[in-house]
């Protein structure tokens, strides 16, 4: 064990906490239909091995299809990178690359390669690399009871066109059945995604994907919220919802519209300008406090 874990693990201990991240990563539990965060509430620290926890995250994903054209059509696309930070001011912006193809500009010009995604669920990755120890993998049903949750509050526009770019695998397939079903517990992907679960006769805005996320070898029941603003100011793009708040995107007329048609040429032709203009796409809670 090298000092600098040594003392992250003795400072723990003195403050009472079961962990400790490097930013304030986790939230108080946030109420039903609700979405506001008080950012002075956002903690580093984990303290109870009994209570559930809530982490909220911004992401967002490119894509083009199989062929090299933009669209939103599930099977023909082909994912490209997703881009997450915490809600915390303090919390980085990181993009994880689909492919390897993403990265072949940055290789060229010897420009450090966009990390690859590695689990079934991107946030797992973005919490990897802030440095805590995360595991993901399915769950029975008694498992699962017996097990605190790990609320994942995951902010966008329009999630109905992200949410099955950022899973893989099990993860993946649990989504895709919550799309489809009629029951009590679905994902609904109309103007905009949200998850619901019926409880005796009570609505809940979250679903369980069935799945344990181990932090630091506490585990928990892996739950999803969604909160998207694609409908918040009707019919509009990610681009106007921002100008009716008042945020100006600094990088989103870095391609035209024939150039996001070829989104994985943009990415290893001209790497830099796909950086920023991917990074601006995860500023939607900012949006959404100024509305």
């Amino acid at each position: 064990m090298d000092t600098d874990e040594q003392s992250k693990n003795d400072e723990d201990k003195h403050s009472g906490a079961l962990y400790t991240s490097k930013y304030n990563i986790f939230s108080p539990i946030i109420a039903t239909n609700q979405w506001y965060i008080t950012r002075e509430l956002l903690s580093k620290t984990i303290s109870s091995p009994y209570h559930s926890i809530t982490i909220p995250l911004v992401i967002d994903t490119e894509f083009t299809d199989k062929k090299g054209k933009k669209q939103y059509q599930q099977k023909s696309r082909l994912g490209l990178t997703t881009q997450i930070c915490g809600v915390g001011s303090d919390t980085p912006k990181s993009i994880f690359a689909h492919t390897q193809q993403v990265n072949a500009g940055r290789m060229l010009a010897g420009v450090e390669n966009l990390p690859m995604v590695e689990s079934d669920f991107h946030p797992v990755d973005y919490l990897r690399s802030i440095g805590l120890t995360v595991d993901l993998w399915e769950g029975t049903e008694t498992e699962l009871s017996e097990l605190p949750k790990c609320f994942v509050v995951l902010y966008g526009h329009f999630l109905t066109a992200e949410i099955n770019m950022i899973a893989s695998g099990t993860v993946k397939e649990r989504i895709k059945n919550l799309q489809r079903s009629q029951g009590e517990e679905q994902i609904t992907s109309g103007r905009r995604a949200y998850c619901q679960t019926t409880v005796h006769g009570k609505k809940l805005d979250w679903v369980s994907l069935k799945h344990i996320i181990s932090i630091e070898d506490y585990q928990y029941e892996l739950c999803l919220k969604l909160v998207d603003t694609g409908a918040i100011h009707g019919v509009a793009s990610y681009k106007d919802f921002c100008s009716a708040v008042d945020w100006e995107l600094q990088y989103k007329d870095n391609f035209t519209s024939e150039e996001k048609s070829r989104m994985l040429d943009m990415a290893i032709e001209r790497y830099k300008d796909f950086e920023n203009y991917s990074l601006g796409d995860i500023e939607v809670y900012e949006e959404l406090d100024r509305y």
